[in-house]
């Protein structure tokens, strides 16, 4: 299919199926215009059919799933093999009030993509991206980029929604990095008002690869890598309320690697959340500096991971609450403000909370840090007695002018089984205006010293002033600090009140 003109498209109506089992169909975009028209309907590839966008240029290039569902099974396959990967974007946008979803099952494949996706990026539309096939999808040799999910440009005040969903097999996101709730675009500002956008990430099965880029071109210019609920490039004379790009990813099994690139939770006027309850999540490099670092909250941006079950590994730094650009390295600060992030906001909001499962901070040489609160408030949270929350280093900081910036320890006991420490291996440095927050409930302490965090070695002290108990027996309970740590101490024997 081919069309040189607006008045050639075929359209796929609602109610209405095109059913490939062999061959290839090819859908030419010629100026600008989808040869093959999404209206609804189902466009079922299967067998070993093929779906081909044929671009032979960056303007023949374009693929819009605008409704209706399109389904990719057998041993079929996607291709778009010649495409320029500057402009070439296979585009899931369902028009407003509508659904668009592609689909892989069984043995299907993309193949030979050098472009990026864009899912949801219509006001009112809901956009998804499914992966449950067996095969490996775009992997970065091949250079493909799922760059944009939950991205949206409107002139009013409906958001739009995109999803993507790792089921099974293997995806590979590179280059540019993932955006799950972003703007139109992530380094420029547009003339238009922006209301935001939301983005959901699933990851039940299979393997999920994300890698972003370091350089001095278009890359270098933004916070590339892992990003979720990224509020940047925020127009001139445009304020948001709140933070209205949203982005979540949940993650129930499989397996998910971030490889270069910062991985980032809520950025600018963006707020992200990673909820984890099983799998495993890795962020590794062989760079060992910040621009591989694990941002929770960046830029008055809000952030939060929660690991109930599963495993979170790195050997790169944590920075909960806020990072300095000056930090970033590789990522200076001329380059974040050529990127148009807010970095004049020094309210980031950061929580990392382990409920159960493994969430590890460390490397061979004790040099990875976890930070809280170093360019707004950050929150380590520890509750009850499962799992295991270890970092090499831990500095609770105070940086900035905010003085209700600085870093919080929060320990929540479970009613029955009490609580697990914190292990810092090395060094637990505590800075100014750092709070400690005990929540007992209604546990009943069975001894007088309960460890709350163990460490090598404890550098600088907790203001007694800045420790919060509450509970039942919060009266009799006290914050004690050691050359090792932090514990709970428990008065015992009779109090006796007299009025």
């Amino acid at each position: 299919l081919s069309c040189y003109d607006s008045s050639g498209p075929v359209v796929l109506n609602p109610f209405s199926r095109i059913d490939v089992s062999g061959g290839v169909l090819g859908v030419q975009n010629v100026n600008g215009i989808n040869p093959l028209k999404f209206a609804g309907g189902v466009l079922d590839i299967s067998g070993t059919g093929v779906l081909d966008t044929m671009g032979t240029e960056a303007s023949a290039s374009y693929l819009t799933f605008q409704n209706g569902t399109t389904v990719f099974s057998g041993s079929s396959e996607f291709r778009t093999s010649t495409q320029s990967y500057d402009n070439a974007y296979p585009q899931i946008l369902p028009l407003d009030g509508c659904e668009a979803r592609v689909r892989f099952e069984d043995h299907a494949i993309q193949k030979d993509c050098s472009c990026s996706w864009i899912v949801g990026n219509v006001a009112g539309g809901r956009g998804y991206l499914e992966y449950a096939s067996d095969r490996e999808h775009g992997y970065w040799d091949i250079g493909n980029k799922v760059r944009f999910i939950g991205r949206k440009v409107v002139l009013g005040g409906v958001r739009g929604y995109g999803e993507m969903s790792v089921e099974d097999g293997s995806v590979g996101v590179g280059w540019g990095g993932l955006f799950v709730g972003a703007p139109t675009d992530a380094t420029k500002k547009e003339s238009m008002a922006f209301e935001g956008s939301e983005g959901v990430l699933k990851v039940s099965g299979g393997a999920l690869e994300v890698q972003g880029y370091y350089g001095t071109g278009w890359a270098s210019r933004m916070i590339s890598g892992f990003c979720i609920g990224y509020g940047g490039a925020i127009p001139d004379g445009f304020s948001p309320s709140g933070r209205p790009y949203r982005g979540r990813v949940e993650m129930t099994g499989g397996s998910l690697g971030v490889r270069w690139g910062l991985f980032v939770l809520g950025t600018g006027y963006g707020s992200g959340t990673f909820v984890q309850t099983g799998g495993e999540a890795v962020l590794s490099s062989a760079d060992s500096n910040n621009a591989n670092s694990l941002l929770v909250g960046f830029a008055g941006g809000e952030g939060a991971y929660v690991i109930s079950n599963g495993v979170f590994r790195t050997v790169q730094n944590v920075y909960v609450g806020g990072i300095g650009t000056n930090v970033l390295q590789k990522q200076t600060a001329a380059m974040v403000e050529a990127g148009n992030l807010p970095i004049h906001l020094h309210d980031a909001i950061g929580t990392v909370s382990v409920a159960g499962g493994e969430f590890m901070v460390t490397n061979r040489a004790q040099t990875a840090q976890m930070v809280l609160g170093a360019d707004g408030v950050g929150t380590l949270e520890r509750i009850g007695a499962d799992g295991v929350c270890r970092v090499s280093n831990l500095v609770l900081s105070n940086t900035v002018e905010n003085a209700s910036s600085g870093g919080t320890l929060r320990f929540v006991f479970d009613a029955q089984n009490g609580l697990g420490p914190v292990e810092v291996e090395k060094s637990l440095v505590i800075g100014n205006g750092a709070k400690v927050e005990v929540e007992l409930g209604s546990y009943e302490p069975t001894r007088g010293r309960l460890p709350l965090l163990t460490a090598a070695s404890v550098t600088g002290a907790v203001d007694p002033r800045e420790v919060s108990i509450t509970g039942v027996c919060a009266n009799r309970a006290h914050v004690v600090q050691s050359t090792d740590g932090l514990c709970l101490k428990v008065d015992r024997g009779a109090i006796i009140l007299i009025r």
